[in-house]
């Protein structure tokens, strides 16, 4: 067992004996359980997504103790060492680990900016508008939605819904505008939401097949 961690966790710890809370014969138990201490969310920048599905940035606020390593450190270190064993050695399937894009400036220590920009999604070649065929996002770009996505290899994205976090205006995640023009709570430039930063879903149920509200008030 592995696990990654900035505390020990009960699931780490099942196999010691706490009387009636874990009654086991830890002598009996086999399995091996290796702790990788990672940091803990405020010592390292990311982002956080709450109930609201509002991905929040926020940055570093102090080191990790001891020999902590972030998890994109502890997994690089991990990914690496295996990639050198196929290369060297081989082994089933190797094109998904040989072949795997791993392009970070510091290879065994990924930036969650670097991460973050993955997880949006860029363009591979030129994308085209399919109506006009104009370039609606140049290759290397970042894309501002999933609806530039493609299904023929032209574009990357890690989480399709996560695609317009970070456009090439830069981490949507990172604004701080607490305006409400609406008047709603719908502060759309305070951090920013999945998808395309729509605050609200799920509400057809309030409205009519033409968008008005069943409701007058």
């Amino acid at each position: 067992l592995v696990t990654i961690d900035p505390l020990n966790t009960e699931t780490s710890n099942f196999w010691q004996n706490h009387g009636e809370l874990n009654e086991v014969d830890s002598s009996k138990i086999q399995t091996e359980v290796f702790r990788l201490p990672s940091t803990c969310f405020a010592e390292e920048n990311g982002s956080i997504v709450n109930s609201g599905r509002w991905l929040q940035w926020h940055w570093k606020g102090a080191d990790a103790p001891g020999i902590a390593l972030t998890d994109g450190e502890i997994l690089s270190g991990i990914f690496l060492r295996l990639r050198k064993m196929y290369a060297e050695q081989g082994g089933a399937n190797p094109d998904q680990v040989l072949n795997m894009t791993w392009n970070y400036a510091i290879p065994h220590e990924p930036s969650s900016e670097e991460v973050a920009m993955e997880s949006n999604g860029k363009a591979l070649a030129d994308i085209t508008d399919p109506a006009t065929g104009a370039v609606i996002v140049k290759k290397g770009q970042q894309l501002s939605s999933f609806a530039q996505l493609r299904d023929d290899g032209t574009t990357s994205c890690g989480c399709w819904i996560f695609a317009g976090s970070w456009t090439p205006e830069g981490n949507q995640m990172a604004r701080r505008d607490n305006a409400d023009p609406s008047g709603l709570g719908n502060t759309l430039g305070w951090a920013w939401a999945w998808p395309l930063n729509r605050r609200i879903l799920y509400n057809r149920a309030s409205a009519d097949p033409q968008g008005n509200p069943w409701d007058p008030k």
